[in-house]
């Protein structure tokens, strides 16, 4: 099944229902199918099978499409955080040398000079405006039916390249096939239970691997109500507009929901499922949760890698959880239908319950490896199975534990920072001897990116010429918070830096 199918599937049998909701337009899913075929046959037209078209935009309807459209006319749809920095976005897209970049109006500055730079964009295209030297999308959907014979018609073929950073600091785009999204979609689908008058409210930048739960309602031939972006008032009216039964957030979302003036007054009385995920959710913000919402949480464990989620701490859990068991919690979840999640020491071995090991799966979800780097690729996937790079221990119950991550990966407020990408832009200061990137607790963002810095001998560096030089190169959220001065990093015996000793001492 492509994921077109979906959308088309969803025409066919419902064809009058409402699709989606987005900046207070309403489109059924015979308009949506219309509007994916009209991309496909304008893509088919300007593009060639297996060329890739990159979009940087925010959640809007176009974005919709394309998750569809582009793999129906044979092309992989590389997303691009919209929070990155230029020098980050330039490198991205030299790496996937997309032949079409779609961007959204309020981006085409950034991407003036930018898309120039890369010889392989021939088409630059505009969503919400016209600009000189580009296409407006109106005029990329023209009418016209996409030749099927210029589609892909297997389900093994790449349909989406998702960037994410890794140890070595360099963005890898994620190869996900049809395949793996469906993959993913459908496991999640038997553990949230959607139905077909279920309204979900998605509020993630579809940027990420997140844009599989949209695809996923769709399957249902449910609505999706779509935010341009996350933002506390908005979420509140429109649950009460559209009595929205699903919808998810990060703790950090919901964090700043629950505080805002009109929490206490607002009609959530609608909500049956509320998913969260990207971090684990403490008692006392669960607490404050369930007393708006009810008992509705669930979460969730997953990465880019693997499409979407492997691993489900459910409603049940989190029920015992405020009744005498609050160490759930810190469960990551147990292993979903669809996935096989095991422990394993370095060599790839079984540890026992209750012993610590490194996460790794396999499924239909697991991704075809890293575009263009067959090392990090062979690195990761072994004999089918997915390195994820956590260290967690399993207890009787089938429930994970993270204890660790292997990779010292930074969660800030739902995204991704990679230490290692941060440190080789700080370590540009001449002033600077060495530096350390660590992720410290922060109650609004999960964890605050910190940097420890130590001068060179009868130097200094500041807070703001650190935070300044990162302002410059990387997305925001990648700025430290926190800039600490250190006379020196502890190491071991083989000189690698004992970050946990930085994060028990600074935290």
């Amino acid at each position: 099944m492509l994921l077109s199918d979906i959308i088309h599937g969803a025409a066919l049998k419902r064809p009058a229902h409402t699709a989606l909701v987005c900046a207070g337009h309403h489109y059924d899913f015979s308009e949506l199918s219309d509007r994916v075929n009209r991309l496909a046959g304008g893509l088919s037209r300007l593009t060639r099978p297996g060329e890739r078209v990159a979009i940087l935009a925010d959640n809007c309807v176009e974005y919709i499409d394309c998750l569809y459209g582009t793999s129906q006319a044979g092309n992989i749809l590389t997303l691009i955080n919209q929070r990155l920095a230029p020098p980050e976005i330039q490198y991205v897209l030299s790496d996937a040398e997309p032949s079409m970049l779609i961007v959204g109006e309020n981006h085409f500055e950034r991407v003036a000079d930018i898309h120039r730079a890369v010889p392989s964009i021939r088409h630059l295209v505009v969503i919400g405006g016209e600009r000189p030297g580009a296409l407006s999308y109106g005029e990329l959907v023209s009418p016209g039916a996409p030749d099927p014979s210029l589609g892909h018609s297997d389900d093994d073929e790449v349909a989406w390249l998702v960037y994410t950073s890794g140890t070595t600091g360099r963005p890898k785009g994620a190869m996900l096939s049809h395949r793996n999204i469906m993959g993913a979609l459908l496991n999640a689908m038997i553990e949230w239970k959607p139905g077909r008058d279920d309204r979900q409210l998605f509020c993630f930048p579809l940027c990420h691997v997140a844009a599989f739960i949209p695809l996923m309602y769709h399957l249902r031939q449910a609505t999706v109500v779509l935010m341009v972006a996350f933002d506390a008032s908005e979420y509140l009216r429109l649950i009460e507009e559209h009595e929205i039964t699903h919808t998810g957030l990060a703790p950090t979302m919901l964090n700043f929901l629950l505080q805002h003036s009109n929490i206490d007054s607002a009609r959530l009385d609608s909500v049956e499922l509320l998913v969260y995920g990207s971090a684990p959710m403490s008692p006392t913000l669960l607490e404050s949760g369930i007393k708006r919402f009810g008992e509705v949480f669930v979460q969730t464990y997953g990465m880019t890698e693997l499409s979407g989620n492997v691993l489900v701490l459910g409603r049940e859990q989190h029920h015992r959880a405020i009744t005498g068991e609050p160490g759930l919690l810190s469960a990551a979840g147990q292993t979903e239908c669809l996935a096989t999640v095991r422990l394993v020491d370095d060599n790839m071995n079984d540890v026992p319950i209750g012993e610590i090991g490194e996460i790794i799966v396999s499924g239909d979800q697991v991704m075809k490896g890293y575009w263009r780097a067959e090392q990090a690729t062979g690195e990761v996937l072994v004999d089918g199975w997915l390195r994820t790079g956590d260290l967690a221990r399993m207890d009787d119950e089938g429930l994970f534990y993270i204890v660790d991550r292997k990779k010292d990966i930074i969660i800030t407020g739902g995204e991704n920072v990679y230490p290692r990408e941060v440190e080789d832009v700080i370590a540009q200061l001449p002033a600077l001897s060495e530096v350390a990137v660590i992720g410290l607790p922060d109650d609004h963002w999960g964890e605050a990116v910190t940097a420890v810095v130590v001068p060179r001998a009868g130097q200094q560096v500041t807070v703001q010429e650190v935070q300044a030089l990162c302002r410059r190169s990387l997305a925001g959220y990648k700025v430290p918070k926190r800039v600490e001065i250190a006379d020196g990093l502890p190491r071991n015996a083989a000189g690698k830096v004992l970050k946990r000793r930085l994060r028990d001492h600074y935290g």
